[in-house]
């Protein structure tokens, strides 16, 4: 079960990004645990079950350099335990689905477009995991949907729904980021986040600012290397920027309850003798000002200590406080 508590959860998608090399996958590994990541995505597809010979046929090919046997990605679970990172997959066709099972990937990540695969988010909800859903290239409705069949089959486990554009690199004026709180508000039991897509790491900490709680980027030795992600994912430099990005914006967010901050000091008026005031006299509107010290009985009792007696006198600008008069309310 994945660790979502106060902090955002940053997911470093690997992807199809390790080339077919177990070497390149376990340094993109070390990237996302050197650079603050708390989990790394991995993705299991066998091409031809995802993608049809008669429109896909090129797709296929492409593909097949990518496909990660069951040995190599259990080999893979260990050493992402060693760095202290969970370990989720994407199962992009039934048979990857049980591998991922085998796997104990907890939670598992349904890619976008199985968002309107019905017979494959039934079989997800009933894994009894929690589920990351993406959603992009989709409507509201698509959404609705989606999360009311899991809910169907699985009350228990979390959903996590991730706003997404999903096309490699999405521009800027695709990224539609209120979305996230149009999400927010729709499914306020999920959990909502961000797959980003974009160039650069800005999209990611604007995410967290509209209340994004986790954050997948997929990730990168070289954005010049062959294949198809590598040039809108985030370089060793760019994640490790945006994981500081994403926690600088949570400590700018804070708590979002307004309270006075320690770093602001005492910058108020408060309620002062006007002139020299003598012990057991009453108090009147004339005989106070309003000035800054910080501390004090602050100008909005100021109808409190109207008509009080003084039980010991107060000199000239000296802040009068519920000490000096009668009434110590």
């Amino acid at each position: 079960m994945f660790r979502i508590k106060d902090s955002v959860y940053i997911i470093a998608e690997v992807g199809v990004n390790h080339n077919g090399d177990e070497g390149l996958l376990r340094e993109l590994v070390d990237v996302a645990a050197a650079g603050g990541a708390d989990a790394v995505k991995f993705q299991l597809f066998t091409p031809e079950l995802l993608c049809s010979s008669v429109y896909r046929k090129s797709e296929i090919e492409m593909l097949h350099k990518y496909v990660m046997p069951l040995d190599l990605m259990f080999r893979v679970k260990e050493y992402v335990a060693s760095k202290n990172l969970d370990f989720i997959i994407t199962p992009f066709d039934y048979e990857s689905f049980e591998d991922v099972v085998k796997l104990g990937s907890d939670p598992i990540k349904i890619a976008s477009g199985e968002l309107t695969h019905t017979p494959f988010l039934e079989k997800a909800a009933k894994a009894g995991k929690d589920l990351i859903i993406s959603t992009g290239a989709s409507y509201l409705s698509d959404v609705e949907r989606a999360v009311e069949l899991v809910r169907k089959h699985n009350r228990i486990n979390r959903i996590a729904l991730l706003h997404c554009t999903s096309t490699y690199p999405a521009p800027d004026n695709s990224l539609n980021l209120n979305a996230i709180t149009t999400l927010k508000y729709a499914f306020p039991d999920c959990i909502i986040g961000y797959s980003d897509h974009s160039l650069g790491i800005t999209a990611a900490a604007m995410a967290v600012v509209l209340g994004a709680r986790i954050i997948e980027k997929h990730i990168t030795l070289d954005k010049k290397l062959a294949g198809p992600d590598h040039m809108a994912s985030a370089d060793k430099f760019e994640f490790f920027e945006m994981v500081k990005s994403i926690r600088t914006a949570e400590i700018m967010l804070g708590t979002g309850m307004k309270v006075p901050q320690k770093c602001e000091g005492n910058i108020g008026r408060c309620i002062v003798a006007k002139r020299d005031l003598g012990q057991g006299e009453i108090i009147s509107y004339d005989s106070i000002d309003f000035k800054r010290s910080g501390i004090g009985i602050k100008p909005y009792d100021y109808d409190k200590v109207v008509g009080a007696r003084l039980i010991k006198p107060v000199a000239e600008n000296e802040m009068i406080t519920w000490e000096h008069i009668l009434t110590g309310c």
